[in-house]
């Protein structure tokens, strides 16, 4: 067991539970900014909008606990590789969209910054998985 694989593993867990948590805490408030990111499938978005809370803070607490963090790690990065893919999709269509990521405490509307942010996650997620 590799310290920096542990200690990013941490980091990105906390991220995650707080992300969900912060989600849970908002209420549906988190659900009307997700609009822009929605798809054309109706059963995924609420699957998305019911999950992804519960999903962050299970993902969060399996990487702080250093549980499998290989699988947890890659299945964070994944995540987080469609979350900037569906911001880069909102960037780029030129809308004004709330981020709330992590719930009301990210009320700005997403930009480039957010990418640049997923992109140091994703790091993290590269690190748990490699340093495992």
């Amino acid at each position: 067991m590799n310290a920096v694989g542990v200690v990013s593993g941490v980091i990105l867990g906390l991220v995650f539970a707080w992300s969900g948590a912060a989600k849970l805490r908002a209420g549906d408030n988190w659900k009307v900014a997700g609009t822009a990111f929605s798809t054309s499938r109706k059963s995924v978005d609420r699957l998305v909008e019911g999950g992804l809370p519960w999903c962050e803070i299970v993902l969060g607490a399996m990487l702080v606990a250093h549980i499998a963090p290989t699988v947890f790690g890659a299945l964070s990065g994944v995540l987080l590789l469609g979350f900037t893919a569906a911001i880069v999709r909102v960037i780029q269509r030129g809308e004004s969209t709330p981020c709330m990521c992590f719930g009301s405490a990210s009320t700005s509307n997403v930009s480039w910054r957010h990418v640049w942010r997923n992109a140091g996650l994703i790091a993290l997620a590269v690190t748990t998985v490699v340093a495992a």
